[in-house]
């Protein structure tokens, strides 16, 4: 009875964490984003069947072994997801900073006032008279 309404999600997450992995793959992130309602979705139907399949799995090795195949792919993707989220954060903050220190951002204050010195170029060994 479990595997019958399970059976077809376990099966959708199957194919959704195949399609996931290839679009982290490509890169894909706006495609990656269109998936989380969907995956989010069969998480919590499988999550509030979670007893039942682990009482069911304790007896049928060809669902436990199912279900770990799963959840390794589950963890690996997650892991990839977040070294790109990371990725994606610290490429932000660098064109932050570019921009602050190439734009108008870096000359003046949130006053409009010149900041003193030239923020943009920062003083190196070469700039100084010996």
């Amino acid at each position: 009875m479990i595997l019958k309404r399970t059976g077809p999600d376990l099966r959708a997450l199957d194919t959704l964490l195949t399609r996931e992995s290839a679009l982290l793959d490509q890169g894909d992130t706006r495609a990656l984003s269109a998936l989380i309602p969907e995956k989010e979705a069969l998480l919590d139907r499988l999550a509030e069947r979670s007893e039942d399949l682990r009482d069911r799995a304790s007896g049928d090795v060809a669902l436990r072994e199912k279900l770990g195949d799963l959840r390794r792919r589950l963890d690996r993707n997650a892991a990839r997801l977040d070294t790109v989220r990371h990725t994606l954060r610290d490429m932000a903050t660098a064109l932050e900073r570019i921009r602050d220190r190439h734009g108008l951002g870096g000359l003046y204050g949130a006053a409009g006032t010149a900041r003193a010195g030239d923020p943009a170029r920062a003083t190196t060994l070469l700039d100084r008279e010996v």
